[in-house]
């Protein structure tokens, strides 16, 4: 099950949120927002972080990345198994301990349920 969410940081760092309907069987994954929206990492202290939550229906091994505009990893998030119910992971702006540069940013979120196919 793979769900994305663009996040645009262009002068004040904005995010939006893009649901893209998953191809995988069985719907694991659900809920996919980004809070809060817009946030803007500039170490103020005031939305400096973006909390990346979904749901999970059943167990399953789950992957949070961010991807650049060409589709290439800036940062993993997450890469474990989960427990169903909510799930919240954060994100400050940043890949290896620097800031991203302005640009189109997508965060990349999949699960792939016990004994499923990880075909996409």
């Amino acid at each position: 099950m793979l769900r994305s969410i663009s996040v645009a940081f262009l002068a004040g760092v904005a995010c939006v949120a893009v649901l893209i309907p998953s191809t995988a069987p069985a719907a694991a994954l659900t809920g996919l927002g980004v809070v809060p929206n817009p946030f803007s990492p500039n170490g103020d202290g005031t939305y400096d972080q973006t909390a990346i939550r979904y749901d999970l229906s059943t167990y399953s091994d789950v992957e949070v990345t961010i991807v650049d505009s060409t589709m290439s990893e800036i940062t993993r998030l997450w890469a474990d198994w989960a427990d169903s119910g909510a799930h919240v992971h954060w994100w400050d702006g940043a890949a290896d301990g620097r800031s991203v540069q302005d640009g189109v940013y997508t965060v990349v979120v999949r699960a792939h349920p016990v004994g499923a196919d990880w075909e996409e």
